[in-house]
C-alpha cells in the first residue's frame, strides 16, 4: 500500500554500484541517505499541525532551514544536479514548508477558508511557486525514472497543484470591471505542475495514478477558467472525485478510501458533489495584488534556476 509516510515511501534510486559503494568521503553529503535523514523526524513533527507560532512549530521551521543552508552547495544549481533523489530532496523541502503553513489534507487546503489569509497563502504559494522551478529540470533529466519516485514526493506535487487551484481561484472570482491579467508566472509554474502530473500518469506506476489524474483535471480546469475569462458561476468544480483521497484520521492521502470511511471523514456542510467554491465572487483585492507581487520577476532574489528558500526578502 502506497502511503505518504517518510518510513515506507522514500525511493530507491537508480544508481550504478560504483557510485553507491564509493568511498570519496567529499561526496557523502550528496548521497541519498544523507539527504534524506534529517527529514525523518521533521516529518514525524510536521504531521501533527501544531499551531503557527508554538514553540514546536518554530522549532520545525528552523529546522527546514537549517536543511536548506545546509545543503550540498554545488547541488543548487539545478543543471548540477545529478540523481532524480536529490531534486526530490528540494521538493520535499518546500512540500514540507507548504504543510507547515497549512496542512497536510488536499481536500482541508481547498476548502477552509483559513488557508487563503494574505500572509498565510503568500507563505504557502511561494513554496509552491520555488516547487514548480524544480519540476522542469528533473523532467529533462536524461533519465528521470519517474516510476521511482516515492509517493510523498507525488504527494507534495499533488499538494502544491491544490495550492495552484487556490492562487488561480482568485482570478476566476474578479468581476468584470475588476479584471486583471493573469501573470505569466502562475500560468507557467501551472503548466510545470500539467506537465509532470502527466509524465507521472504515463510512467505505469500503480496505487496512486486516480489521484494524479484528479488533481491534473482539477488544475487544468482552473487554469483554463482563470486565462480565458470564464464566468465564475459557470465554472462547475467540485470535490466528488477527490473527497476519497483524505490524510486524515482514516485516511493516508494517496490511497483512495472505501466510500463509507470516506464519508465519515467528511466534515463540510457541502456534499461533495456540490461546486467546490460556493460564493466564488467577491474575493480579496489584497490577496491578489500579494500574488501579483509574487509572480513578478522583479522580486526575486537569485535567478530560477537554482534551488532557493524565498522569492523575496523577508520583512
Amino acid at each position: 500500500m502506497l502511503r505518504p509516510r517518510i518510513e515506507s515511501s522514500i525511493s530507491s534510486p537508480f544508481i550504478t554500484d560504483d557510485d553507491w559503494h564509493s568511498t570519496n568521503q567529499s561526496s557523502d553529503y550528496h548521497t541519498y541517505f544523507a539527504l534524506f535523514n534529517p527529514f525523518i523526524s521533521i516529518v514525524k513533527n510536521i504531521v501533527q499541525e501544531h499551531p503557527i507560532g508554538s514553540p514546536p512549530w518554530i522549532k520545525i521551521e528552523s529546522q527546514l532551514e537549517d536543511y536548506f543552508f545546509q545543503f550540498p552547495e554545488d547541488l543548487l544549481q539545478f543543471s548540477t544536479v545529478k540523481y532524480t533523489y536529490q531534486f526530490e530532496a528540494m521538493i520535499w523541502l518546500h512540500g514540507l514548508f507548504i504543510i507547515l503553513y497549512s496542512t497536510r489534507d488536499i481536500i482541508n487546503l481547498l476548502k477552509k477558508t483559513i488557508y487563503i489569509e494574505t500572509d498565510k497563502f503568500c507563505h504557502i504559494l511561494e513554496h509552491s511557486l520555488l516547487l514548480s522551478e524544480i519540476l522542469h529540470p528533473m523532467l529533462t533529466m536524461e533519465s528521470p525514472h519517474m516510476e521511482s519516485i516515492s509517493p510523498t514526493t507525488i504527494y507534495f506535487i499533488c499538494l502544491s497543484s491544490a495550492v495552484h487551484c487556490i492562487a488561480l481561484r482568485q482570478f476566476i472570482a474578479q468581476s468584470e470591471c475588476e479584471h486583471i491579467s493573469l501573470p505569466e508566472k502562475l500560468i507557467e509554474s501551472t503548466k510545470s505542475h500539467i506537465e509532470m502530473l502527466e509524465t507521472l500518469q504515463n510512467s505505469h506506476r500503480s496505487g496512486d495514478q486516480l489521484l494524479i489524474r484528479e488533481i491534473q483535471d482539477l488544475l487544468s480546469s482552473c487554469l483554463d477558467a482563470a486565462a480565458n475569462g470564464i464566468e465564475a458561476d459557470v465554472v462547475q468544480l467540485s470535490c466528488e472525485d477527490l473527497y476519497a483521497y483524505r490524510w486524515t484520521h482514516w485516511g493516508t492521502g494517496m490511497v483512495k478510501m472505501g466510500q463509507e470511511s470516506a464519508k465519515q471523514e467528511w466534515n463540510f456542510v457541502e456534499a461533495p458533489e456540490s461546486t467546490l467554491w460556493d460564493g466564488i465572487t467577491g474575493m480579496e483585492t489584497e490577496l491578489i495584488v500579494a500574488i501579483l507581487q509574487l509572480c513578478s520577476s522583479t522580486q526575486r532574489i537569485c535567478s530560477s534556476d537554482y534551488f532557493d528558500l524565498s522569492i523575496m526578502i523577508p520583512m
